[in-house]
């Protein structure tokens, strides 16, 4: 609104996974996620860390209160539902 121009890259890999790690650490204690887990998230949503996280919070929620197993295959789910939601 100043008339500041930034620059906002979008975080490279592994900035990405270390922000899961991190989420993972202060919001969800006690969840391990394989690193083929954390890879694949972070590969897959590249664009938008608040779309990263949200994933994310699915993921664990759909363990925690479905007993789903953290896997490749729900990671792929929770995307393809992130984006079908999106239209």
């Amino acid at each position: 609104g100043a008339g500041v121009v930034v620059d906002v890259q979008t975080p490279d890999i592994e900035t990405r996974m270390a922000i899961v790690r991190k989420e993972l650490l202060q919001k969800h204690a006690g969840i391990t996620l394989p690193e083929d887990v954390v890879r694949a998230l972070a590969e897959r949503l590249d664009s938008n860390v608040r779309e990263l996280k949200g994933a994310l919070n699915q993921i664990v929620m759909a363990h925690e209160l479905g007993g789903a197993t953290i896997n490749i295959g729900l990671v792929q789910q929770t995307i393809d539902k992130l984006y079908a939601a999106q239209g």
